[in-house]
């Protein structure tokens, strides 16, 4: 799990950027790794999208692509912001953040 600290902080850089072109504030982005009582290797990604108030968005679109795989997934922030992605096989991936109001 040497990699975690590096896709945090490659999380961070492109939240920071987001934030910055799009005035919007991605928090607690985190990869929860570890396994389970099931000895289960995969993990989820889950994380709360705020405005530059501290409000929620929601119907914010989150799509996290595996760097090595090319694997896709999308999810939507539920009315608190919240997204969340389970069972995601651990690795290194691009996330892109997409609200309506961006133009």
């Amino acid at each position: 799990m040497r990699s975690l600290p590096l896709l945090l902080q490659r999380v961070a850089r492109r939240m920071g950027r987001l934030a910055r072109t799009a005035g919007l504030t991605a928090l607690a982005a985190t990869l929860v790794a570890g396994p389970s009582a099931a000895q289960d290797p995969r993990a989820a990604i889950q994380g709360r999208i705020t405005d530059t108030s501290g409000a929620a968005v929601p119907g914010v679109t989150v799509t996290i692509t595996n760097t090595s795989t090319g694997t896709r997934n999308t999810a939507a922030s539920n009315e608190n912001g919240v997204y969340a992605f389970q069972f995601v096989t651990p690795g290194t991936y691009d996330i892109v953040v997409v609200h309506s109001c961006i133009k």
